[in-house]
């Protein structure tokens, strides 16, 4: 290496450590993630000698990346989002490895096409192996980019996945909280000493509107025919849809299963599991969450939701919270009738 170039060098380094000195000091403080995220672009943008820079966030449900955060780029770009092979972003998706193009336009769709001639560098960004987003800079001609860059930029890159990782646990915190206190004010309706009926259909009520799900039925086995379910309370878009009182034998379905095996049954492909009844003018339904109201040895009914959009462990943990509720409530208002 030359003797000239060791002062640029030196210097390179040393904007590079105030960089991410700064990157570290702000990930610390209280920034929500866009703020952050911008900063980051910002800072890599004038270390690398970029016109503009943009983050995005992966969203593995639908299989995009949504654009989070911009530097030096129209406001319109923010929310934008880019499947697999579309644009730079789109580019990274697909290989999950850094992507270098001496001109935009070789991108086989490129988003912006005033930026065709520009030179333009993506990583993708990981959290313990999993892609949690792409971070892409572009610049205009003579600027190109080299392995060095991509080498700073990965490592920006490294910082942003932790901005992006505490944001997502500090949101899953949240939504717990918010879920505990909701949960709450759910057992607080199911105690209140309502008739079994007003009981349960407050308590759909509830699933729904606080809780968010869709599409709510608590259906109970029919006393004088313990081998069916009466679907007498709807709750969300199944009380427009279905007409209370209908029947299911427990041997079909899967709100069936969960009463034959006394166990919850989480499914989010209903259209791969030849169990799966379609209610009346139901649509766009993806999953289904069976809890069976258990009390003791008897089993009371079944807790059950469905969704367009997949169910975790957390809903199973929160239904089940209610569905112990239930059972203590139900048998609470069997006694009170049973005494009077």
């Amino acid at each position: 290496m030359p003797k000239s170039t060791f002062p640029a060098e030196h210097d390179r380094l040393v904007r590079q450590r105030d960089s991410l000195r700064e990157i570290i000091e702000s990930i610390g403080a209280e920034l929500d993630l866009r703020s952050l995220l911008t900063r980051i672009v910002r800072l890599a943008c004038e270390l690398l000698d970029a016109d503009d820079g943009a983050i995005g966030l992966y969203d593995e449900a639908r299989g995009v990346i949504r654009t989070e955060a911009i530097f030096r780029m129209p406001e319109e770009e923010l929310g934008a989002e880019m499947p697999p092979g579309v644009g730079l972003a789109g580019q990274v998706l697909i290989t999950r490895a850094p992507v270098v193009l001496e001109r935009y336009g070789m991108v086989p769709h490129p988003m912006r096409t005033e930026l065709l001639e520009n030179t333009v560098v993506g990583v993708p960004l990981f959290w313990r192996e999993r892609l949690v987003g792409v971070f892409g800079l572009g610049a205009r001609p003579p600027r190109r980019f080299g392995p060095a860059d991509v080498e700073t930029l990965a490592l920006f890159g490294h910082h942003a996945a932790i901005a992006i990782e505490n944001a997502h646990r500090h949101e899953c915190e949240e939504r717990r909280g918010e879920r505990l206190r909701t949960l709450a004010r759910i057992g607080s309706i199911i105690t209140a000493g309502l008739e079994p009926e007003e009981l349960l259909q407050r308590t759909a009520d509830a699933i729904h509107e606080r809780l968010g799900y869709p599409n709510v039925a608590i259906p109970l086995l029919d006393p004088q025919d313990p081998g069916t379910l009466v679907i007498g309370v709807l709750g969300g878009h199944y009380r427009h849809h279905i007409e209370p009182g209908m029947r299911q034998p427990v041997t079909q379905g899967i709100m069936g299963a969960a009463v034959r095996e006394r166990r919850t049954q989480l499914v989010n492909d209903v259209a791969a599991d030849p169990r799966y009844i379609r209610p009346p003018g139901a649509a766009g339904i993806r999953a289904e969450l069976a809890v069976p109201i258990l009390l003791g040895e008897e089993t009371l009914g079944v807790l059950n939701v469905e969704s367009g959009s997949p169910f975790d462990e957390e809903d199973q943990t929160a239904l089940g919270v209610v569905a112990d509720h239930l059972a203590v409530a139900l048998r609470n208002a069997r006694l009170f009738g049973q005494a009077q």
